[in-house]
């Protein structure tokens, strides 16, 4: 298999994961779209230097947001605030009402998160480990526990205010 196959097996095996960061931190679908290219643009740049002993999830998962974040430092002076709309892909199972409610208020809490928080919190959500968070967004694992302690913190402070 050629390293434009294999490039291209790995981005469609793994386009949830490019979709889930691209939502995070845009807000309408063609600024979706747009991030999701530059990723797979940046993606390509850096695959001939992929270190096999790396994970190819964590790989993607750290260019990924390192594109999303640096895109959203360019527009910044535009954006003032993201709406989470359609932040995480839910699960096919429906959620009932205080499931959705629930749901609702954390997506209403996160928006008052750092672009760095919302990554951490959506690694923590996908059931990443410390360790990979760390590897991934470029921290000590060590720095990873005390941010989720304290994204955690800013979440519980938001939600109670809001009852």
């Amino acid at each position: 298999m050629t390293p434009e196959e294999q490039f291209i097996q790995l981005v469609q095996m793994h386009q949830a994961l490019l979709y889930k960061v691209a939502s995070l931190y845009t807000a309408t679908r063609e600024d979706r779209e747009d991030l999701i290219q530059e990723m797979v643009y940046q993606l390509w740049k850096s695959f001939p230097s992929f270190d096999a002993r790396a994970q190819i999830s964590t790989w993607m998962y750290r260019v990924a947001l390192n594109v999303a974040i640096h895109a959203l430092r360019q527009r910044q002076r535009r954006i003032t605030a993201l709406p989470l709309q359609h932040t995480f892909d839910k699960s096919d199972e429906p959620m009932d009402q205080q499931q959705e409610e629930q749901w609702q208020q954390l997506r209403t809490a996160m928006q008052h998160l750092s672009w760095l928080e919302r990554g951490i919190l959506m690694l923590h959500l996908e059931r990443k480990s410390y360790s990979e968070i760390a590897d991934i967004v470029g921290l000590s694992t060590s720095n990873i526990g005390t941010r989720l302690h304290r994204i955690r913190s800013k979440l519980r402070q938001r939600v109670n205010a809001k009852q």
